[in-house]
């Protein structure tokens, strides 16, 4: 998705570009332009969005805008220092349809896209966006990340992110046998310079099709700032068809930030009583921090074990309907980690490839 950007005198154009690249926008330099500029600019080449931010003339940057929104059809967003009520209604006459405080830019302009694209002012040109969160140690919460990765790109054409959130509990890049040359805690760190290209330059390749980028440091690492986890989610977003986030099994604030970032979030558990329970917990404090509970769908790991809870037991004690049932597979699932490969690579007929098969072509976009 295509932005241009027409400034005002006195405004920091760099500043308003960042943003705009930090939401996952495509925008060159030569795409940044004096807002007198606009006109000539929008009629040497194709965009989807206008972003227009007011300077110390706003009568002066609003008639010029008024004369944009009567030739193209590209929506009109303006941004300004100030926001008052006399200069939100000029703007909204001369044809502007959102107005943003440039304050709170990154944020506002991520809420601004994502209506537009609701109303269809713009195009859905973004991908979705699945966590998978297992509370319990040992429920297969990476197991299912890397596989269900994996049957995402083999059946929408490799275009998948697989992100690990679970910086304190990390082991994907063991699971998937490589060495991160770059980890999610660095790119996190340089969260406010970073746009699409530069994630995309730090995503490891892996044979299966899917693009990770792990935790680098398998034994401790620094949790990385709630609006980092925001800026690279969203920008996943904008770079893969289906992006599939590993969450820590503990449920802080970038967790949650997170799943409500999320189209779909899978709880993850065995069939026994302290899964379920713990489960509980945490389905209760993630919808009580504002994650709506239709989110959530569950993902019954380890299906077939002795003594297992029934499935209607399990329904009734969380209040969410089963996506899939994942079969208990351990000689498979033993021979995959020796071998370093994919559970779904070792045999793709196998029940519980299928059962991963079955949970991406649900989930897939």
């Amino acid at each position: 998705m295509r932005a241009i950007i027409g400034y005002g005198e006195g405004v920091d154009a760099q500043g308003i570009r960042q943003a705009v690249l930090g939401a996952g926008l495509d925008c060159s330099a030569e795409d940044t332009v004096p807002v007198a500029e606009l006109e000539g600019r929008l009629g040497q080449t194709g965009v989807d969005l206008v972003l227009a931010a007011l300077g110390s003339q706003p009568d002066s940057d609003l008639h010029a805008i008024e004369r944009l929104s009567d030739i193209f059809d590209a929506p009109i967003v303006a941004v300004a220092p100030m926001v008052d009520a006399s200069l939100v209604k000029r703007a909204r006459q001369a044809g502007v349809v959102e107005f943003l405080d440039a304050a709170d830019l990154r944020r506002e302009l991520d809420a601004s896209l994502e209506k537009l694209i609701a109303t269809r002012a713009l195009p859905n040109e973004r991908g979705m966006v699945i966590s998978v969160f297992a509370p319990t140690p040992g429920s297969g919460g990476t197991t299912v990340a890397a596989n269900l990765a994996a049957m995402l790109a083999r059946q929408h054409g490799k275009s998948v992110g697989l992100l690990e959130l679970a910086c304190q509990h990390s082991d994907l890049a063991l699971l998937l046998n490589f060495k991160p040359e770059c980890g999610i805690s660095e790119v996190c760190q340089q969260w406010q310079k970073l746009d699409k290209v530069g994630l995309g330059r730090c995503m490891h390749e892996h044979p299966s099709g899917i693009h990770v980028l792990a935790n680098k440091n398998l034994l401790e690492s620094d949790l990385p700032e709630r609006e980092a986890v925001r800026r690279v989610t969203v920008l996943a977003r904008a770079l893969y068809r289906a992006t599939v986030l590993e969450l820590d099994r503990t449920l802080d604030e970038n967790q949650l930030e997170a799943m409500k970032l999320s189209d779909r979030v899978l709880l993850v558990l065995r069939p026994d009583v302290p899964c379920v329970r713990r489960a509980q917990q945490a389905l209760q404090q993630a919808t009580a921090a504002g994650v709506p509970q239709k989110r959530f769908g569950l993902v019954i790991n380890r299906w077939g074990i002795p003594g297992r809870l029934r499935q209607a037991k399990i329904e009734e004690a969380l209040g969410l309907k089963t996506l899939q049932l994942i079969p208990d597979d351990a000689k498979r699932a033993t021979a995959a980690a020796n071998q370093g490969v994919l559970l779904v690579d070792v045999s793709r007929v196998a029940a519980i490839s299928r059962a991963f098969a079955a949970l991406a072509k649900r989930l897939g976009p």
